[in-house]
């Protein structure tokens, strides 16, 4: 497994490495890392790219978000915090999104869901770096 660190001077700057990601073939995407850390601020360059312009919001009450892609493609953006067992996850579908090939798919939480998400997702993990507004970001996988 390939393993890459970036570093983010700042929230533009993990925004545009979600954008940039957004860019690339791969469809499934796997995020970790503590509350605060960048998820929801990759998962908003990441969707905007896609020409989604409305707010981007972490969806930790509603579990998923849903954006319409052109020829009947989905953007799901997944946020798993306040999930306890992979069952709930199986029962709220995930299995069946991850698995449908015209999904694109950001999972916030991901290590919840580590049982579910196929080999050959993209893991992400966000670590909070000093000074303020630094992230440390480390992928796992090939891009």
């Amino acid at each position: 497994m390939n393993q890459k660190i970036i570093h983010s001077e700042s929230i533009a700057e993990t925004k545009a490495f979600g954008a940039s990601c957004a860019r690339s073939a791969q469809r499934i995407w796997a995020l970790t890392g503590n509350l605060g850390a960048g998820k929801t601020t990759f998962a908003q360059g990441f969707i905007a790219e896609h020409g989604i312009a409305s707010p981007v919001l972490s969806p930790t009450f509603t579990i998923f978000r849903v954006y319409p892609l052109p020829q009947g493609r989905r953007l799901y953006h997944v946020d798993l915090y306040r999930l306890e067992s992979e069952s709930e996850l199986i029962n709220l579908g995930l299995k069946d999104i991850l698995s449908d090939q015209r999904n694109i798919v950001l999972i916030e939480w991901a290590e919840k869901a580590l049982h579910l998400i196929p080999r050959e997702a993209i893991w992400l993990t966000f670590e909070h770096e000093l000074p303020h507004g630094q992230v440390r970001i480390t992928q796992s996988g090939v891009l």
